[in-house]
């Protein structure tokens, strides 16, 4: 959970290093896409907690951890218009 809230950290100070730097579109098409990912591990979390398994936290955690870091790299990356 430290991790994930270290991941978190990160992403947030890119986004805000590259707030006035990136198109409000490259944010949205990027928002959509980690959020979309984030609804769909909550959704398989919630499907492997319902069927008695344990997984579903550390799936949910994983994607917490491994997604802001991803959405940073690409985030910096981005072509700037």
């Amino acid at each position: 959970m430290i991790a994930s809230a270290v991941a978190l950290l990160i992403c947030g100070e890119v986004e805000i290093r590259f707030v006035h730097r990136r198109p409000a579109r490259t944010y949205i098409r990027l928002m959509i896409g980690y959020d979309a990912g984030w609804v769909l591990t909550a959704a398989v979390g919630l499907l492997l907690a319902r069927g008695g398994s344990s997984a579903g936290g550390e799936v949910w955690i994983g994607y917490q951890l491994l997604a802001p870091l991803v959405f940073a790299a690409v985030l910096s990356r981005s072509k700037e218009s």
